[in-house]
């Protein structure tokens, strides 16, 4: 059950806890997003007579550390997930249980990702067979990375297939994959 207070004793409470919680914790921001923090308070019509107010008490400690950790999982990040670019691919989209070749152009030296895109669930991913004149890696089940070999130019041909379900199909199919290396 909540007591309706006129502003100035509102104020006041929100002074009085701050106070009594720099005793006890130190260093303190209130805040009136309406986040959720250590320490929450409703106050019906505090501000206004039409609207409730939510003071948010957090420590500047406990900001800092949600901080440090929202960094730390940046940091932990790899940069070369967000360098490498898709590659050009050119050729119909398959469905499940339906072969298909795919051709990529890309220039000596250079990587990209060529991932699965075939409608449905996939079940399974692998490399059917590998490059020639590159090499090429499971980035997860459904994207592989290419690397062309630096210097070569000229073609080069890699398998890979998918197993899955989908609206159209179901099955594996193998994605033959004809590269242009520039």
């Amino acid at each position: 059950m909540f007591t309706s207070l006129p502003s100035t004793s509102c104020v006041q409470i929100a002074a009085s806890i701050a106070t009594s919680y720099r005793r006890h914790g130190g260093d303190l921001s209130i805040n009136r997003s309406g986040e959720s923090g250590r320490l929450l308070i409703h106050i019906n019509r505090c501000l206004t007579a039409s609207k409730s107010t939510v003071v948010d008490v957090t420590s500047r400690r406990e900001i800092s550390m949600r901080l440090w950790v929202i960094a730390a999982v940046i940091s932990l990040t790899p940069v070369s997930a967000f360098a490498v670019s898709d590659c050009r691919v050119t050729g119909n989209p398959s469905v499940f249980g339906v072969d298909m070749t795919a051709y990529v152009a890309i220039k000596s030296g250079e990587t990209c990702n060529f991932p699965i895109r075939i409608p449905g669930i996939m079940n399974n991913a692998g490399v059917a067979s590998k490059p020639a004149h590159g090499m090429l890696k499971q980035v997860n089940i459904t994207t592989f990375r290419y690397t062309a070999k630096s210097g070569y130019r000229g073609n080069d041909t890699f398998a890979i297939y998918g197993e899955g379900k989908g609206p159209f199909g179901s099955g594996r199919s193998v994605i033959t994959v004809n590269a242009t290396v520039e």
